[in-house]
C-alpha cells in the first residue's frame, strides 16, 4: 500500500534518520551552495527543509530571514527545536502547493531532494514562481531522477508515490512556469562511493557496481531565474 511521504518523514524524525539524512546529503548541498554567490540579505526559503539543516546553514551566510517548510509535523518540530539560536528562521508545516508565504517575498529558494514527492510538480513550481521576487532565483537539487538508474526502485523500497523524472524534465518544468537562464548541472559527492570492501547491500542499492554508479551520476541540480532585476 502506498504511504504519504509525511508520514514516512514523520516517523524518520523521531527514529534519527532526520540526521542521517543531513549527513548523506550535506556533500553535494555544500558543493553547490559554495557555487551559488549567495549574498548577504537575501531572504531564502528551504523547500523539504526537514530537521532544518540546510536553512540554517543558508541563513547564516545570509544573515537574513529564512523560512523553512516541511509536510511532516514532526520534521517541523525537530527543526524547530533545533533552531532555537536562530531567530530569523522560521518553520512551518504546510503543503508544497499552498505556501504559507507572500507573493514576491523571497529572494532565494532550495530545496534538497524533496520535490519529486510533489504529485503534481509544476504546481509546486507555479509556487515557487509566485512566491519570488523579480530577479529571484531557485536552487532544486535532486538524486532520484531518470538519468540516475538506480534510484528507479527507490519509490518501491519507500512505498511512497514518487516523480521520476529525467533532467530535461526538470528543465521544462521550470521553463514552462516562466523561469528563465534555466540550466542543469551535476554536482558530485566529495566523499563518494566508499570502499568495495565496507559496502554492504541494502535495498536501496543492493550491488557495489550501483553504488559506484549513482555516485558517478551525481546529483541534479536545476537553476533557474524569476524574470526581472534583484531589488538586492
Amino acid at each position: 500500500m502506498t504511504k504519504k511521504a509525511t508520514e514516512v518523514f514523520d516517523v524518520w524524525a523521531n527514529d534519527g534518520s532526520a540526521e542521517e539524512m543531513e549527513d548523506g546529503h550535506a556533500g553535494p548541498v555544500q558543493v553547490a551552495v559554495s557555487q551559488m554567490d549567495l549574498l548577504a540579505g537575501e531572504t531564502i526559503l528551504d523547500l523539504g527543509c526537514g530537521n532544518g539543516w540546510a536553512t540554517r546553514m543558508l541563513a547564516g551566510i545570509t544573515s537574513a530571514p529564512a523560512i523553512g517548510i516541511d509536510g511532516a509535523p514532526s520534521m517541523v518540530e525537530r527543526a524547530r527545536q533545533l533552531s532555537s539560536d536562530f531567530p530569523d528562521i522560521t518553520f512551518e508545516q504546510a503543503s508544497f502547493e499552498a505556501l504559507p508565504v507572500e507573493s514576491e517575498t523571497i529572494d532565494r529558494v532550495f530545496s534538497m531532494e524533496a520535490l519529486y514527492y510533489a504529485l503534481d510538480p509544476a504546481v509546486v513550481i507555479a509556487e515557487i514562481y509566485r512566491v519570488l521576487k523579480s530577479g529571484g532565483r531557485t536552487e532544486i537539487i535532486v538524486n532520484f531522477f531518470r538519468e540516475n538508474k538506480m534510484t528507479e526502485r527507490w519509490a518501491e523500497v519507500l512505498g511512497v508515490s514518487m516523480q521520476w523524472l529525467g533532467e530535461d524534465d526538470w528543465a521544462e518544468l521550470f521553463r514552462s512556469a516562466g523561469f528563465d537562464l534555466v540550466e542543469t548541472r551535476r554536482v558530485a559527492d566529495p566523499k563518494g562511493p566508499g570502499r568495495e570492501d565496507e559496502f554492504a547491500p541494502e535495498p536501496w542499492c543492493p550491488t557495489w557496481p550501483e553504488k559506484v554508479d549513482f555516485y558517478e551520476q551525481g546529483s541534479l541540480w536545476v537553476r533557474a531565474k524569476k524574470p526581472g532585476s534583484s531589488s538586492g
